[in-house]
């Protein structure tokens, strides 16, 4: 569901683009706690 490329963090599902690399661990939690809720 999530995409990693070249430092870029995709994600589908809310149809946003990450660039940041350092906060992309955070992003995904974020992502992740989304589905649960």
């Amino acid at each position: 569901m999530v995409g990693y490329e070249k430092g870029r963090v995709y994600v589908k599902n809310t149809c946003a683009f990450y660039e940041d690399t350092q906060q992309h661990q955070v992003i995904y939690v974020y992502t992740v706690r989304s589905k649960l809720t």
